[in-house]
């Protein structure tokens, strides 16, 4: 069995720069909030669309940011992990979102990417999807980690 590529980036950009074989990886961005996010405008412009496109249509995806929401508010809660279907073209995600020194930290689990254009979208979303969360809890962005298989890396 092979050992997951791990990655360690400063900024979105740069971890997507540093995917270069297909298998299975494991992203951590320290600062995922330093622009830009992308390197093409558009992808980003979309991929922020898209987020509060589906906040404001999606009720399953509504239900359950007022539900992290909720629970982080609430006295000793730390952690919170959601299933999420169907954002970015993306089947299935996991999503624990997580308190550590005032900072809202995110862990994506997915099983399967077919490309880092995928993977960079994602990595936008949940970004979008923290500082919404951090602002409404008056909380400070925090890191965010991707696990993923099998990830193509011939598609772009």
């Amino acid at each position: 069995m092979m050992k997951p590529k791990i990655i360690n980036a400063e900024t979105i950009i740069e971890a997507i720069s540093k995917i270069e074989d297909e298998g299975d990886i494991v992203i951590h961005v320290r600062e995922p909030e330093k622009r830009p996010l992308a390197l093409q405008k558009e992808l980003e412009e979309e991929v922020i669309r898209s987020y509060y496109q589906d906040i404001t249509t999606n009720n399953e995806l509504k239900g359950k940011i007022s539900s992290i929401i909720k629970e982080l508010k609430s006295d000793g809660a730390k952690t919170v992990i959601e299933e999420i279907r169907g954002v970015i073209d993306i089947n299935l995600l996991y999503v624990k979102l997580y308190l550590d020194h005032g900072k809202l930290n995110a862990s994506i689990i997915t099983p399967r990417i077919d490309s880092k254009e995928a993977i960079h979208k994602l990595l936008i979303y949940v970004e979008i999807m923290l500082e919404d969360l951090s602002l409404s809890l008056g909380l400070a962005n925090g890191t965010i980690t991707l696990m993923t298989m099998k990830v193509n890396s011939n598609k772009s």
